[in-house]
């Protein structure tokens, strides 16, 4: 026994014991989930254990554990027999723990915090070859998710930049634009020197798709799936009648403008042609469509970050689940042709949302099981957070070969617990009583499951007094990737343009369709109009531009989608769902696509960024107001 095992003896173990555990009698302030060893009295063996439970006496404490294996180098064997009663208890030393949890891996790592219960720092790494197999971050609201995951993020942009790796953060509660500054908070820059960092932003290894700046807009030509999701899962006859619609017409994609023009002049029933007018037009003036396709490779850099912020999405959750769907299944579609050229790593913020445990299949789910399923191969790796496992589908539970949990309720620990394997009743009962950054990791390169204390963030934490100045970092640099990103766009456009005019046979020999010109005015009628700017209309003022341009599209949609915008206006933005009990949940839907209203919590409320968008700047609370009051006086019953 070396001199500095004996220096941390802690205590003798007690009679009787077991192979795979065994009690000690302690004086000392020990820890559950903490690690011991006994060195064999007979053999001198050293038996490596966690502590599964304390059960207090006067002034010592009887603790049971759970024997994790014999130690022999940086390796664990199975022990073939009991350690001997009356054998000495040690805390072991940190090099040798830090050791043994990575064992022989030899890929990169990444620091992600310190062992919980250890008097010594212990490091604790991430093997990051284990994100191909997909990683799982659970904790309740306020545990310390988005924390956690920052510091994964942090990790990997600063030790994987010259590797091919990507990272997509789909950032459904604006939770990630901290990562562009360095950590300003004291505390936390004192406790990072422990772990000799120091703090830094990754503003230059950022790109950020923001909707108040730089929209994540998507291409304008659909196939048959794609038109599904507009129309809901709940109405696949729809997806059948426009996949009939596409083969008669020999196409596997087609525009907006065409969809509309061939439903128009289909045989489908008049109320079903009706509504999936309404909400093509309603998408197609929502703002979100481009003429030009962004290909996964514009926005997927080595070495960077992509966060797609949502939050102020127009149109609420619908366009959220849509516009993530479509920008998976491009990046999943690139990777399994082989055509996308780094390896990806997408973060999705609250997974239960996108993918649900019960309710139908629909695109977004679809994409993210399939990924779960297949994208190890192809290099699409995922990292899923959600505060609500139950409610997650069983199928990315099981998918998920990496766990860190955070502090859970009782029902969620229960339902982690089975998923991780852990039999250990009072560590289950841990996960309920964890201070926040403070969890359980569990990876297939760990030899032992461990208790960890997140280490504090290099970037900044988005909280007060910061939130002003990331909101303005993140301004920056998404109007900069905006700056990106049109570039691309306008070179792909050209470069369309240069193939539009060159001649074709067909287009001299063969005569034009009869049915052309209506495509035209069918296009005309519903092509979303320009962004309105100060200047443009001199004799009226913008405002009521904006109001008259609102009219227009929304008459579209009916007298009673006038009526709603109307009332809405006349009480403020904003009104109790209630007070709409005669409208159809269709035109409100329509409403939501087209992006003038939003509903919150059984309120409707008038998409005040939805107007900022239209024109082209913020609006203040006394331009808000008078907006709202010319839109009342503009949608008024009898005036022109």
């Amino acid at each position: 026994m070396s001199e500095q095992h004996e220096r941390r003896e802690i205590g003798i173990v007690t009679a009787p014991t077991k192979t795979l555990e065994f009690s000690f009698r302690t004086q000392y302030n020990i820890q559950l989930g903490q690690f011991v060893m006994a060195i064999d009295r007979n053999d001198a063996r050293q038996i490596l254990a966690m502590v599964r439970d304390i059960t207090r006496v006067d002034s010592t404490s009887i603790c049971e554990c759970e024997v994790l294996g014999e130690l022999h180098g940086n390796r664990l064997r199975e022990p073939k027999r009991p350690v001997s009663p009356g054998s000495t208890v040690v805390i072991p030393p940190g090099e040798i723990i830090g050791n043994i949890l990575l064992g022989s891996y030899k890929g990169p790592r990444l620091l992600i915090g310190r062992l919980m219960a250890h008097p010594e720092l212990v490091p604790v790494y991430y093997p990051f070859n284990d994100f191909a197999r997909h990683i799982l971050l659970v904790a309740s609201t306020g545990a310390g998710k988005s924390y956690t995951a920052s510091v994964f993020i942090e990790e990997i942009l600063r030790n994987m930049e010259n590797e091919n790796i990507a990272i997509l953060i789909i950032d459904v509660h604006n939770e990630y634009g901290g990562l562009a500054l360095s950590n300003k908070f004291e505390d936390q820059v004192q406790e990072l020197a422990e772990f000799g960092l120091e703090p830094s932003g990754f503003e230059d290894r950022l790109l950020i798709f923001d909707w108040n700046y730089n929209p994540p807009r998507i291409g304008k030509n659909f196939d048959a799936h794609r038109f599904s999701f507009v129309f809901s899962a709940k109405d696949f006859k729809w997806f059948i009648y426009i996949e009939d619609i596409m083969r008669r017409r020999k196409k596997k994609e087609m525009s907006i403008e065409e969809m509309i023009d061939a439903i128009q002049i289909s045989d489908l029933h008049p109320q079903t042609k009706n509504a999936i007018i309404r909400r093509l037009k309603a998408l197609l003036t929502s703002g979100v469509l481009s003429d030009v396709d962004l290909d996964p490779e514009d926005f997927l850099k080595p070495g960077k970050a992509t966060i797609l912020r949502l939050a102020d999405t127009p149109g609420g959750d619908m366009m959220i689940r849509f516009v993530v769907a479509d920008i998976l299944r491009k990046v999943f579609d690139k990777a399994k042709a082989r055509k996308l050229k780094t390896k990806v790593i997408i973060v999705i913020e609250e997974a239960h949302f996108f993918a649900p445990a019960r309710g139908q299949q629909d695109p977004v789910r679809e994409i993210i099981e399939r990924i779960s399923r297949e994208g190890r191969k192809y290099g699409v790796w995922l990292m899923l957070i959600t505060q609500s496992p139950r409610d997650l589908a069983p199928i990315l539970l099981t998918n998920a070969n990496s766990y860190i949990a955070l502090r859970l309720s009782r029902r969620d620990a229960t339902r982690v617990a089975e998923y991780l394997g852990m039999k250990i009743r009072k560590l289950r009962d841990l996960l309920t009583k964890l201070d926040p950054g403070y969890g359980y990791l569990q990876a297939p390169s760990l030899l032992v499951p461990t208790l960890v204390k997140i280490r504090p963030r290099m970037s900044c934490e988005v909280k007060e007094p910061h939130i002003s100045e990331i909101e303005e970092k993140v301004k920056e640099i998404a109007l900069k990737t905006k700056q990106m990103i049109d570039e691309i766009i306008n070179k792909k456009y050209k470069k369309l343009e240069e193939k539009k005019k060159i001649p074709k046979k067909e287009e001299v020999t063969v005569p034009r369709e009869p049915k052309r010109r209506e495509i035209r005015e069918v296009k005309e009628q519903v092509s979303p109009r320009p962004i309105i700017t100060p200047g443009m209309v001199p004799d009226i003022g913008e405002l009521e531009v904006i109001a008259h341009r609102l009219k227009a599209s929304v008459a579209n949609l009916g007298r009673s989608a006038l009526r709603v915008v109307q009332t809405l206006a006349s009480l403020g933005g904003e009104a109790p769902i209630e007070m709409f009990p005669d409208v159809s949940e269709e035109t409100l839907d329509a409403l939501m696509w087209l992006g003038v209203i939003a509903i919150r919590r059984d309120k409707v409320v008038l998409n005040r960024i939805y107007f900022e968008i239209q024109l082209g700047k913020k609006l203040s609370d006394e331009k808000w107001h008078t907006l709202l009051e010319i839109i009342k006086q503009v949608l008024s019953p009898g005036r022109s």
